[in-house]
């Protein structure tokens, strides 16, 4: 099966992590209607997959020689049309958000990344950690229950995962192996330091004990990536992290008594999971 240059562009196999981070934000505290829901996270998945589409266009002279098989390099009439595309996802994700001021930062911090701050450490992982966070007070706003401080130190927590994961996938391009796997070395306590913070948020320690799942699968995730010090390796060991977005928000939610919340994050995951497969290019037999 052919993907359509337009639908690779906007990564939607991993747009479930938005969605996620929306759903987690809204049961943390209280739970949110069906309606403002629905709105949010349609909202959040439009804010992500614009700033992928942004991603590919700002990467375009580059991509000619390391990537010459994505769709703007293919495919250059797109790249107008993609323009538009990517400004009407950002203006109708903020607007149909329910929560314009996190939806916003989201927006913002997605396109400076994307324009002027990539590659630019440590202010790449701070926009990048900060777009995901803004992602979660999405969640947050829209929810029946009054902010916490228990919320202030999940959304704290989870800005470090996500900028943890980033500053890991900025060792893909590092030289020699040497410096690559140091990279990786030096992001892991960082991770591991924000499964703490979230472990803390537990009602009480058997509940917290579930963390031990998250980072029982991290460490396994690293020693792999470690041992190949590989570029290919490197890139697998990001989207393992990327996937283990859905894994750490319903440790949270369980520990944090929200059982019944776990279930959204396990159908997020299964739906990226469903689409990563069906989305994969097909190897020629």
């Amino acid at each position: 099966m052919r993907i359509p240059a337009l639908v690779r562009l906007l990564r939607p196999a991993l747009a479930p992590t938005a969605a996620a981070d929306v759903l987690a934000g809204a049961a943390f505290l209280g739970g949110a209607s069906a309606g403002s829901t629905a709105l949010a996270v349609t909202g959040a998945i439009c804010i992500y997959t614009g700033g992928m589409a942004q991603n590919d266009l700002c990467d375009r002279e580059r991509d000619e020689t390391l990537h010459p098989e994505r769709p703007l390099v293919t495919q250059p009439r797109l790249v107008k049309p993609v323009r538009f595309l990517v400004l009407g996802l950002y203006l109708v994700g903020v607007a149909i958000s329910g929560a314009p001021w996190p939806a916003l930062a989201a927006a913002v911090l997605a396109n400076a990344y994307n324009l002027g701050l990539k590659h630019r450490f440590p202010f790449d992982v701070i926009a990048v950690g900060g777009a995901r966070a803004a992602n979660l007070m999405i969640g947050f706003t829209i929810a029946a229950g009054p902010m916490s401080g228990a919320a202030w130190i999940y959304a704290t927590a989870y800005f470090f995962w996500i900028a943890a994961i980033t500053t890991s996938s900025r060792c893909e391009d590092l030289r020699p192996v040497q410096t690559r796997r140091l990279g990786l070395l030096l992001a892991l306590p960082l991770k591991l330091a924000a499964l703490f913070a979230l472990a803390c948020l537990a009602l009480d320690w058997s509940r917290a004990a579930v963390f031990f799942v998250p980072a029982a699968l991290l460490t396994f995730f690293f020693v792999r990536a470690f041992h190949a010090g590989t570029r290919v390796a490197v890139m697998g060991y990001v989207l393992r992290c990327l996937q283990l977005i859905f894994v750490v928000h319903a440790a949270t939610l369980w520990a944090h008594g929200d059982t019944q919340a776990v279930i959204p994050q396990l159908v997020c995951a299964a739906l990226s999971f469903f689409l990563l497969g069906a989305l994969a290019p097909k190897k020629k037999s």
